[in-house]
């Protein structure tokens, strides 16, 4: 639904004070994300567009531990030292203990919960 790959039922999106939606593409400048295909711009690197919000689904999925270890030591750095919102889905919940300071849980209802983790 931020991305506007699916219409929501109700409600609506806001990022960086900006409506988010179809044919409202100013506040995308902003935002990098990644969802489930990886190869979709080979050429482009996190590094040559580093955007203020990142929106992951399932960032690890299909990588080796090595490339696991990898993403998460890249999405540390990015949110620590460079200021990045990082947005992830997950259903590992290990990784997304490792990596978020803030969590919260979706069902087809809406947002039952969410929780601060230590860092």
């Amino acid at each position: 639904m931020l991305l506007g790959l699916v219409r929501p039922t109700r409600g609506q999106v806001r990022l960086f004070g900006e409506q988010a939606g179809p044919g409202r593409n100013a506040v995308w400048a902003q935002v990098g994300y990644l969802v489930e295909t990886p190869s979709a711009y080979p050429e482009l690197t996190v590094t040559e567009n580093r955007p203020e919000l990142l929106i992951l689904d399932e960032p690890a999925n299909g990588l080796d531990p090595a490339g696991v270890a990898e993403i998460r030591n890249l999405l540390h750095d990015l949110a620590h030292h460079d200021g990045v919102t990082i947005l992830l889905s997950s259903h590992i919940l290990t990784e997304v203990a490792r990596l978020a300071g803030r969590v919260a849980c979706s069902t087809a209802d809406g947002w039952p919960g969410k929780a601060a983790l230590p860092t």
